[in-house]
């Protein structure tokens, strides 16, 4: 099965070949003192981009290196971020973030893809992934976000030779 939603299939396939791909991120926690919203390969002022609640946002360019893995339509999405401009701001954010009533939550990170020519709406979005950790580099600072475990609770039997002593050739 495909893991191009329609727009990005319209892109790729009918698309105009000179029309750009332009990467979003947006780093937010309720303790600090903004959102942060970058957009890695546009460097020509501020983009203005419209989101999924129809408001519009306004992203500033960072030299953001973006590596995504897993299937977009599972829940073992992951980012993996490297900001160069961050490395001084995000550790007084965490900072913030410990000293806050909000301590005990994590940062959230949301990835959008928007074509040059239609910004009113992203053609591939990942809200919500829960940022697992940052970490100093001589670049600036590693993110590493992953989808929320949406099904913490054991379900079924477990395999043991106690009472399923023929599965012993398989445990």
């Amino acid at each position: 099965m495909s893991d191009l939603t329609a727009a990005e299939q319209q892109f790729w396939l009918s698309g105009d070949p000179t029309d750009v791909r332009l990467e979003c991120v947006e780093v937010s926690h309720p303790a600090w003192s903004q959102v942060y919203r970058f957009v890695s390969n546009y460097d020509l002022g501020d983009l203005v981009v419209t989101h999924e609640d129809g408001l519009e946002y306004t992203y500033n360019y960072e030299p953001v290196v973006v590596q995504r893995s897993g299937s977009n339509d599972t829940i073992t999405q992951s980012i993996e971020l490297s900001i160069a401009e961050l490395g001084a701001v995000i550790p007084a954010e965490i900072e913030r973030a410990d000293k806050s009533e909000f301590r005990n939550v994590k940062p959230s990170l949301s990835f959008r893809e928007y074509v040059m020519s239609d910004l009113s709406q992203p053609i591939r979005s990942i809200l919500g992934l829960k940022i697992q950790g940052f970490k100093q580099t001589y670049q600036g600072v590693g993110i590493s976000a992953t989808a929320q475990i949406l099904a913490e609770t054991k379900t079924g039997s477990t395999y043991n030779l106690r009472e399923f002593p023929t599965m012993r050739g398989f445990l």
